[in-house]
């Protein structure tokens, strides 16, 4: 009676399977991520970045702070400065002029400088392309909402630098997305953690979209490891 007493506790204590996010919200999912993706490439939005290099005891060493307005036009991200400072020094000319010099190099068609950041950042991997790479899961509801579900994600096949692991809390009547957590499933090179926590605060025609980002990571060569911090936050949705 003892054994069996002690093997019947075992199985209530074991946690119940993840279960299987059902087809109809990973579709409301995707026309959600798809209707974000329409405001983020036919409008613009302003883009405040504050990046912090630390030490290893976490104090901050380094502070470069910048604005950007972002749109597209013709397809292609566009950044525009509108002021940037390192170290309360004052450097929008300097980044004004990097930007210039990438546009030159071809840099502005999303492989380098601003318009890839953005890109990468108000990326989401509910949308209709990316899910085939995703295996979801529930995870239950929210602590803070019952109203809502988490989500968990991750690679469904090979890990890879751009598919993520991590869970996202999400409407299930208009599955929209209103906070994510998220790590690449494989590390860049030279990166040790990197870490990414999104909010979808902000209102706009298309419901609601990125607000801010918080990113936290260390990486380097051996011997020159560095610890930074970045918020950004994303405000003014509107028209081009």
């Amino acid at each position: 009676m003892f054994l069996t007493l002690a093997g019947l506790l075992v199985l209530l204590a074991e946690p119940a399977p993840p279960q299987a996010v059902p087809d109809e919200l990973l579709k409301k999912a995707a026309e959600s991520d798809a209707r974000l993706v329409r405001l983020y490439k036919e409008g613009a939005v302003t883009m405040s970045s504050r990046v912090e290099e630390l030490d290893k005891e976490g104090k901050v060493q380094h502070t470069q702070e910048m604005v950007l307005r972002l749109s597209h036009q013709d397809g292609k991200p566009q950044g525009e400065v509108v002021r940037a400072t390192k170290d309360g020094k004052d450097i929008t000319a300097e980044e004004r002029d990097k930007l210039a010099e990438q546009r030159a190099r071809g840099g502005a068609d999303g492989k380098s400088g601003p318009g890839k950041r953005g890109r990468m950042e108000l990326s989401t991997p509910f949308g209709a392309e990316a899910q085939p790479k995703y295996a979801f899961r529930l995870l239950g509801p929210d602590a803070r909402d019952a109203s809502l579900v988490r989500v968990g994600f991750g690679p469904r096949g090979k890990k890879a630098e751009d598919i993520w692991t991590g869970e996202a809390v999400v409407d299930p009547g208009s599955g929209a997305v209103k906070w994510m957590k998220q790590r690449p499933s494989d590390l860049p090179a030279f990166v040790d953690r990197l870490e990414m926590v999104l909010e979808f605060g902000a209102a706009t025609a298309e419901g609601s979209a990125i607000s801010a980002i918080h990113m936290e990571g260390e990486g380097g060569l051996p011997f020159f490891k560095k610890r930074f911090r970045v918020v950004t936050r994303f405000s003014d949705y509107g028209p081009k």
